[in-house]
């Protein structure tokens, strides 16, 4: 007789295949608005309850895939922020076992409403005991088990992942979602990645970052000071085209400056990741799935943009050898990586206007994705979330259409990237 575990791992895997069965064979048919429909509710209804895996593969889906109908993209957009809510008396379980007392006790005030419930976690607004306004992060009881749940039985992910993306490696695709997911559990290591991003930008006009409270911060609870600024689906209908771009300017600048400078980059960036303010301004959220790469790794990446640029094919074929892109024994066509590589790096690559549409991210997947001589080439463990936070992005400014100049960001870091602190902004 299975283990109550046990039995939980199969209850998840019997429900995530079944949704797979219906999703599959409704997908299967004719498209129509009223069965697009159906697919998007019964994935987020399925997705936001189960939490974890699914729940992020669902966030994928909802932004970065640009061939879903925007009216299925409209309803999954649902679990980047508005997950359905864990009962009350289960946070406050959380909260005493976390911090000694219940909300009520710790707090001035604790609204009992969520700000925001996703895939690991739900946000509270709080007011602390000195008057500070803060939201208060606490861990859905049991989430940690149901990935290591899901790692065990991945099959039903692996069908829903090739669904969602069937130009990509599943089994990669879940894997890593499944290893992160499991560091995101550990809210001790994301307050420190949120404290040290914090200092790096904190100067910057356009770019911040929310201060964590350690007092009230542990390995299931982390506490933040609130920012009170526009969602992303306010900033995108409400929002002037000049300060979309310089919101766009700012979230290429965190993503780039980061890695170039300080060998970090944070690789969740869904739209319920990010805060705007006045004139385009952004606040960062969420610093779990955060990758430190190395001192050589820096300085191939630098290597690999420059050579991007300058359209340098024997330096692009050096960097991409140092960084692990070609394995031994592996020979690709310098001219095609070029090729390749001066579609996906566009937006900056050359000093000029570019404006993200849905018809950039369908090019770049025909370049890469069906691309037969690209397959031998592998992706380096350390970029593999790289590779998602740069596509994470691109999705989230095509939504945007954000338009401008972007070259300049990358030939001031290249030109000056071994100073410290924030580039100028």
């Amino acid at each position: 007789m299975p283990s109550d575990s046990g039995q939980s791992r199969l209850r998840r895997a019997l429900r995530l295949g079944r949704l797979a069965a219906r999703v599959g064979g409704r997908l299967a048919l004719r498209s129509t608005a009223e069965r697009e429909l159906l697919v998007a509710e019964d994935l987020l209804r399925t997705l936001g309850e189960m939490r974890g895996a699914p729940q992020k593969l669902g966030q994928l889906l909802s932004y970065v895939h640009q061939d879903l109908p925007a009216s299925t993209r409209r309803v999954l957009s649902g679990l980047q922020a508005q997950a359905p809510a864990m009962p009350l008396d289960q946070l406050e379980a959380v909260v005493v076992e976390e911090l000694g007392a219940p909300p009520s006790k710790i707090f001035e005030l604790f609204s009992s409403e969520p700000l925001a419930a996703a895939s690991i976690g739900q946000v509270h607004r709080a007011r602390t005991a000195d008057g500070r306004e803060v939201v208060v992060k606490v861990q859905y009881p049991g989430v940690e088990a149901s990935i290591r749940a899901d790692l065990a039985n991945a099959e039903p992910l692996l069908r829903l992942g090739a669904m969602a993306f069937p130009q990509a490696d599943p089994r990669e695709l879940c894997g890593e979602l499944l290893g992160v997911m499991l560091g995101e559990c550990d809210y001790r290591q994301e307050a420190a990645h949120q404290t040290r991003f914090r200092a790096i930008w904190l100067d910057h006009p356009f770019i911040s970052v929310p201060e964590v409270l350690p007092e009230l911060s542990t390995g299931r609870v982390l506490t933040s000071v609130y920012s009170d600024r526009d969602r992303f689906a306010t900033f995108k209908e409400r929002a002037s085209e000049a300060d979309k771009t310089r919101a766009g300017h700012a979230m290429l600048e965190f993503m780039l400056a980061s890695l170039i400078r300080h060998g970090l980059f944070n690789g969740d960036p869904h739209p319920g990741n990010y805060l705007f303010g006045p004139e385009g301004q952004v606040t960062f959220l969420d610093f779990g799935c955060v990758k430190q790469i190395g001192p050589a790794d820096r300085v191939g990446f630098r290597d690999f943009l420059a050579a991007v640029i300058d359209e340098d094919e024997d330096a692009l074929m050096g960097a991409l050898r140092a960084l692990g892109y070609l394995p031994p024994g592996v020979e690709m066509s310098a001219s095609e990586w070029m090729r390749v590589e001066r579609i996906v790096q566009r937006p900056w690559v050359e000093d000029r206007v570019f404006r993200f549409e849905p018809s950039f991210a369908r090019e770049i997947a025909a370049c890469v994705l069906k691309n037969p001589d690209l397959r031998q080439a592998g992706v380096p463990g350390d970029f593999l979330l790289f590779n998602r936070l740069q596509w994470g992005l691109y999705a989230v400014l095509t939504e945007l259409r954000v338009e401008g100049r972007f070259h300049g960001i990358v030939r001031g870091l290249l030109d000056g990237s071994s100073g410290e602190g924030p580039p100028p902004g």
